[in-house]
């Protein structure tokens, strides 16, 4: 039977561990040995155990699959070298969305300061008498026109750079640059930045909530620098007082 050849086989060292190379077919893996025989059992839920003679087809030549073997080992290192190429490029990926992000942070500052010029060109209008309001208003509306069409681009860009800046920040929390805690802090800011501007440009005006928004963003900006430099501070006093007990511990006697 051919168990018993299986068995005459193995006892010859023909056909046992499987463990001389493979190949695919009709969706099933199988292994050879170098006498031509492979395994019944297949990745497909093909029949398990006993040695079989390949169909037509099939590569047996236990050269042929040594080849084979090598070419995929050359194939899993190459991929593996592909892969930690392309997590290395992540951080590099994350630093030009930063500096993206600090070009696009302008865009709303300057829609705030173009936003406070209307306010101001308004309240300066306010003050002339109406012979000067008559003279000058197509002068004022073209300028005033200009602004707004600028404060509205600007506006645009800042949507996009305040997307931008909470996926750049979200990719920085992932590689352990920034901590979860300055990443809802910042997004908090962003979000707030917006739907603050975008609440008070409805209810006085859009130079108002263009000067609303930057305002917000900006003192969440300055809060973050001003905890930076105090967590800084806390840090150098800490080392010096430790220092300064250190020496006083080891005999050091000020002033003498």
């Amino acid at each position: 039977s051919w168990g018993e050849w299986s068995s005459v086989l193995s006892s010859l060292g023909i056909g046992s561990g499987f463990n001389y190379g493979s190949s695919y077919r009709n969706g099933g893996y199988s292994r050879y040995d170098r006498g031509g025989y492979y395994g019944g059992g297949s990745s497909g839920g093909g029949g398990g155990g006993g040695y079989s003679k390949p169909p037509d087809g099939w590569i047996t030549d236990g050269k042929h699959l040594d080849m084979m073997q090598r070419g995929n080992d050359d194939f899993d290192q190459s991929y593996s070298e592909a892969l930690q190429a392309s997590n290395d490029s992540i951080p590099s990926i994350n630093k030009i969305l930063s500096e993206m992000n600090k070009y696009l942070g302008f865009a709303g500052y300057s829609e705030g300061v173009i936003g406070a010029t209307q306010i101001g060109m308004i309240k300066y209008r306010k003050s002339l008498d109406i012979a000067d309001k008559i003279g000058t208003f197509a002068r004022f509306r073209s300028i005033y026109g200009s602004l707004s069409g600028a404060r509205k681009f600007l506006g645009t860009l800042g949507l996009f750079g305040a997307g931008l800046s909470v996926y750049s920040d979200y990719k920085s929390m992932q590689h352990n640059e920034i901590s979860p805690t300055r990443f809802a802090s910042r997004t908090t800011g962003t979000l707030t930045s917006i739907f603050g501007g975008m609440m008070i440009g409805k209810n006085f005006g859009g130079p108002w909530g263009a000067v609303g928004g930057a305002a917000i963003g900006l003192g969440f900006s300055v809060g973050e620098q001003a905890y930076d430099e105090f967590i800084w501070w806390k840090g150098e006093m800490e080392t010096g007082i430790n220092n300064y007990e250190n020496a006083l511990g080891n005999g050091w006697t000020p002033f003498r």
